[in-house]
């Protein structure tokens, strides 16, 4: 830890590899870093409301999905029917932040349509070697959604019609020989 002179501030490097200021006497000034948590979990996602910038979504290594309303002040768990409390991503669906899609580390995509309350499982066609999704895009028309997903094993994409259906967008090799995924 180190301390500014001339801010007040100290600067902590984390386990994780964020760099946080907070204040050592005084309230957080603009311009500088201040700790907002969630704690007790890494963060690996974040998600803002694009309609009310204090509703913030974490995706962690622990708690799961948490929420806040208060732009950090108090956080909650949103994992109601959430298979896996390791969330990776998360994404809302374009025009509707009360539709929310998070990638879990091990159990594949869950949605929930209200605003983290409850969630359900979204795998149907999925294969079983790729449920551990890294990242998350979702696009809609004014009639379909699609849901894409980085599954480790390639792009996968879930049409929300009448009639759902995976594809592979761009397939990896399985084996790990020359995989994207291995060390």
């Amino acid at each position: 830890m180190k301390r500014h002179a001339a801010t007040g501030f100290w600067t902590v490097l984390t386990l994780g590899g964020v760099l946080l200021c907070v204040t050592a006497g005084g309230p957080a000034q603009a311009g500088t870093w201040t700790s907002n948590g969630p704690y007790g979990g890494v963060v690996v996602s974040l998600l803002i409301d694009p309609t009310n910038p204090q509703v913030v979504y974490a995706g962690t290594e622990g708690p799961g999905a948490v929420k806040t309303t208060d732009g950090g002040a108090t956080w909650i768990g949103v994992n109601d029917g959430l298979i896996w409390n390791r969330v990776r991503a998360l994404a809302f669906e374009p025009g509707n932040p009360a539709t929310i899609y998070a990638g879990t580390l091990s159990d594949g995509v869950c949605k929930s349509t209200s605003s983290g309350a409850s969630w359900s499982e979204l795998n149907d066609g999925l294969p079983p070697e790729c449920l551990a999704i890294r990242a998350l895009h979702v696009a809609a028309s004014a009639s379909q959604t699609w849901v894409h997903a980085d599954a480790g094993a390639g792009v996968y994409t879930y049409e929300l019609s009448e009639a759902p259906q995976i594809t592979t967008v761009c397939p990896f090799p399985t084996s790990t020989v020359g995989s994207p995924h291995t060390a």
